[in-house]
């Protein structure tokens, strides 16, 4: 059996250089995805077991936004009344419109007195809004409040 030499002449240094050119942008794809990837955070009011007192007719609560994908969870206890509670994608950062107050008390659900209320889903990328209602208009209403997002 014969040895033959290796094989030489123009096509193997064109598929060379296109190999090599493949590779790099594979790994510099690769590295870009990397770090151009859109981290999963949440930005905003955030409330850990805190006691919030709504007055009459009205509500309370917090905006945030959120960058990519995260899982929420809000628990709300009504302490000396039942309340409602929601949370909803809003157009802007900080404001809540009329018309987007009214659609969050028209889905929210409600935290009776003495029971735990517990929410729970996935956010994308917007404006959101959570707020703790109170629908007696004439007493105000104590509410145990946990609005966690990672």
């Amino acid at each position: 059996m014969q040895i033959r030499p290796a094989a030489s002449g123009r096509g193997s240094a064109a598929k060379t250089t296109i190999g090599g050119i493949l590779s790099v942008i594979v790994i510099v794809g690769f590295i870009g995805l990397r770090v151009c990837r859109v981290a999963n955070k949440i930005t905003g009011n955030t409330l850990a077991n805190e006691v919030m007192t709504v007055p009459p007719g009205s509500w309370k609560g917090g905006t945030f936004e959120v960058t990519g994908s995260v899982n929420y969870t809000l628990e709300v206890t009504g302490i000396d009344g039942p309340c409602r509670a929601g949370i909803m994608k809003i157009k802007t950062s900080g404001k809540v419109t009329d018309e987007e107050e009214q659609t969050l008390v028209k889905g929210s659900s409600e935290a009776k007195m003495g029971l735990l209320r517990k929410m729970s889903g996935s956010l994308k990328s917007g404006y959101y809004a959570w707020a703790v209602i109170n629908t007696d208009e004439k007493k105000e209403v104590k509410a145990k409040v946990n609005f966690n997002a990672k």
